[in-house]
């Protein structure tokens, strides 16, 4: 991992040592600011909200997809109460 400044914001580079099914790069930029973190698509010149720390068990945020540049796609993001992950078994 690196940084680098992309439009004025400090930037880590990560890098993926596997490839990913949603066509991502294999290089992504990301920074945090106020308990969110953004990462950088290069098609469209801009930073999305990626996660978002400040959000209470059962709030959602939306966040683009843009890995095939003619079918732009959303992934929602909900935040589920930790005794639930428990629950289901998923850790």
């Amino acid at each position: 991992m690196r940084d680098t400044t992309i439009q004025g914001k400090n930037c880590k580079i990560l890098s993926r040592s596997e490839g990913t099914c949603n066509l991502r790069p294999d290089i992504d930029c990301i920074y945090e600011e106020d308990e969110k973190v953004y990462y950088y698509e290069q098609m469209t010149d801009s930073f999305y909200l990626l996660y978002d720390f400040s959000k209470e068990p059962g709030e959602s945020w939306k966040t683009p997809l843009m890995s095939m540049p003619d079918h732009p796609d959303t992934m929602v993001f909900t935040l589920i109460p930790l005794a639930l992950r428990v629950l289901m078994g998923t850790m």
